[in-house]
């Protein structure tokens, strides 16, 4: 390794350390990659086994996605209407002393 090509007199205890972290993360990355296959298979066998479990979630999802994008286009429409009647009135303001304008 570099660290011990540097002469130093404790670059055989970082070299160890590395190692034992190396070998920590290999061993957190292998049991991640375990649970992530044991959630595949679980999502599997519910799709297989119960498609109105699927189904009815899925659903629930675009439901969900449905009333939030509902809620956002409220509230834009809130915001424009505000916007109106601002511009409205600063229309009003800047041709009320124009009689050419009537």
């Amino acid at each position: 390794m570099v660290l011990s090509s540097t002469g130093s007199s404790d670059s055989g205890l970082s070299e160890s350390q590395h190692g034992l972290n190396d070998k920590h993360m290999a061993s957190f990355l292998d049991a991640c990659r375990k649970m992530d296959s044991w959630f595949i298979k679980k999502r599997l066998a519910l799709s297989t086994y119960c498609q109105d479990y699927a189904l009815k979630e899925e659903i629930d999802a675009l439901n969900a996605e449905c009333a939030r994008k509902e809620k956002l286009a409220q509230e834009l429409k809130m915001r424009i209407e505000d916007y109106s009647k601002s511009i409205e009135v600063i229309v009003d303001q800047f041709t009320k002393d124009m009689p050419f304008l009537d």
